[in-house]
């Protein structure tokens, strides 16, 4: 089944009622996002409202195209990853950085969606193999998600990309995104080349290229080949 994860900010989860979140299967919390403060004294009952599953993530401001960016500790948000450790929540776990805040967590239930991003190319499928292998040597975890999110510069980078992803996902559960305007088709209909989840938004895009997941729905229904 091809799910549909919309990122969420501070502003998203306030208004989160009076947004069409029904082609959401999981919600993900963009932690630098939310104001130290949101996250302190709302955030864990703003959570309480949504009966799917949810994915935390912190990007650093490098990594991210956004322009709020709050920089946090484990201290605040342990309390929530206490309390949604469960294989049917996620996390990110950014492929190049070893010093992920979610490595404190113990007992880790959560499922891994280990993350790379890059906004300037693509890497090479040896490359990829390589990522993949050496998350495998300390996590070989079955339930492991591997997703790469990345600028090719011409619709010819854009094919070797999406092969080569499409051939690890025959062995790997994959997530083959083509950032920008040029790759939405990556978002709407990923499945087709080897993606188990795509990426979308509930309001404003808070990546490149994020269109909204009811939109994705109704786009995969007229083209008469899902349901």
């Amino acid at each position: 089944m091809y799910k549909i994860i919309a990122t969420a900010g501070e502003n998203d989860l306030e208004k989160l009622e009076n947004l069409d979140s029904s082609a959401i299967d999981i919600l993900e919390i963009r932690l630098d996002l939310f104001s130290k403060k949101y996250i302190k004294e709302s955030l864990h009952e703003s959570l309480k409202k949504w009966n799917k599953s949810l994915l935390f993530t912190y990007r650093l401001k490098e990594d991210s195209n956004q322009k709020k960016h709050t920089k946090i500790k484990y201290d605040y948000i342990s309390y929530l990853l206490d309390f949604y450790n469960s294989e049917s929540n996620y996390i990110d776990i950014d492929i190049i950085k070893d010093d992920s805040i979610f490595n404190r967590i113990t007992d880790n239930k959560f499922t891994h969606i280990y993350s790379y991003h890059d906004f300037n190319g693509f890497p090479k499928i040896e490359k990829m193999k390589s990522f993949i292998n050496s998350i495998k040597d300390k996590n070989n975890n079955p339930m492991n998600i591997y997703k790469f999110a990345v600028y090719p510069g011409s619709s010819e980078e854009d094919c070797k990309f999406l092969e080569a992803g499409f051939e690890l996902s025959k062995e790997n559960k994959m997530i083959l995104i083509i950032m920008g305007e040029r790759g939405i088709y990556t978002r709407v209909f990923g499945d087709l080349f080897g993606s188990s989840y795509t990426y979308a938004c509930l309001d404003e895009p808070r990546a490149p290229g994020q269109i909204k997941g009811i939109d994705i729905l109704k786009l995969r229904k007229i083209s008469g080949k899902f349901k």
